[in-house]
């Protein structure tokens, strides 16, 4: 993904065009989201993400301090 690396730190309102194959994990760290989406368009939020035309899955994991979104894959 251009502009965008794996374990990258990604700050809350990036717009992120995955396309109709794209595909993120992102977690977040401030409200131990992790989500994996597949497609569409994705902005970055502060607790989860805003998604259009995207398959999304939420899950609850374990974390520790606020920090920005971390980019995954």
């Amino acid at each position: 993904m251009p502009g965008l690396e794996a374990m990258d730190y990604v700050m809350p309102g990036k717009v992120i065009k995955l396309g109709a194959n794209g595909k993120i994990i992102l977690s977040y760290l401030q409200s131990c989201i992790r989500e994996t989406i597949s497609g569409g368009v994705v902005v970055v939020g502060v607790e989860q993400s805003k998604v259009s035309l995207a398959d999304i899955q939420t899950a609850k994991v374990d974390c520790v301090g606020s920090h920005p979104p971390f980019l995954y894959a």
